[in-house]
C-alpha cells in the first residue's frame, strides 16, 4: 500500500513465564466429596484455560466436590503455552469403617517405559482409566484380580492421571509418568 516507517523503535514485550501455586481444602469427612483444589496462575497471557482431572473434567481455577486424593491440573494460557501441576486434597476425619474398607493401590515403576503394574488389596472388580493432561481418556478397563498390568507402549512420554473405580463408586486417583 505504499507505507513506510522509519525512525521508529518497536518494542515487543514478552510475558512472564507460567507459572502456578497449587492449594486445597480438605474433604471434611470420608466420601462426603466436599474437598477442593485451587490453582493460582501468575505470567503468561490470559485468559487461562484450565483442564482438571476430574470426572468428569472440571475447567475452572477451582476444581470443587473432590473426595480425598491426588489431582492434576494442565493450564494453557492465550499464546498456547502451558503449566501442569498437581495437589493433594486430604480427609479431614477418617472413621474406622473407611480405613477397614480403604483400597490400597501400589502403582509402579513411576516413570514407567513399557509396562505398569497395579496391585490391589481386592479381588472385587474395578474400572482402570488413564486420562492425558488435557483430559482425554486414553484407556479403560476392568481388573477382577489382586495383580494387574497395562501396557504404555502406544502411549507418548509425558504427564498420565488415573481413576479406580468399584462399583459402589469409590474413585482412588493419582498420577504418573511415562518416559521413552
Amino acid at each position: 500500500n505504499g507505507c513506510t516507517l522509519t525512525g521508529s523503535q518497536l518494542d515487543v514485550n514478552e510475558p512472564g513465564a507460567l507459572m502456578g501455586v497449587m492449594s486445597s481444602t480438605s474433604e471434611s469427612s470420608a466420601g462426603a466429596s466436599d474437598g477442593t483444589a485451587m490453582i493460582t496462575v501468575s505470567g503468561g497471557t490470559s485468559p487461562y484455560f484450565y483442564v482438571w482431572s476430574t470426572n468428569p473434567v472440571q475447567n475452572l481455577a477451582t476444581a470443587t466436590g473432590l473426595s480425598s486424593g491426588v489431582y492434576g491440573v494442565a493450564v494453557t494460557d492465550a499464546n498456547g503455552c502451558t503449566y501442569s501441576d498437581s495437589v493433594s486434597v486430604g480427609l479431614g476425619s477418617v472413621g474406622l469403617t473407611y480405613i477397614t474398607n480403604k483400597l490400597l493401590v501400589n502403582l509402579y515403576p513411576n516413570p514407567v517405559r513399557n509396562e505398569l503394574y497395579i496391585d490391589l488389596n481386592t479381588e472385587n472388580d474395578l474400572r482402570f482409566e488413564i486420562y492425558n493432561v488435557i483430559g482425554d481418556q486414553i484407556k479403560s478397563t476392568v481388573f477382577n484380580a489382586s495383580n494387574n498390568r497395562v501396557s504404555t507402549n502406544d502411549m507418548a512420554t509425558g504427564l498420565y492421571f488415573y481413576y479406580i473405580s468399584d462399583a459402589s463408586g469409590m474413585v482412588y486417583h493419582g498420577k504418573f509418568n511415562i518416559i521413552k
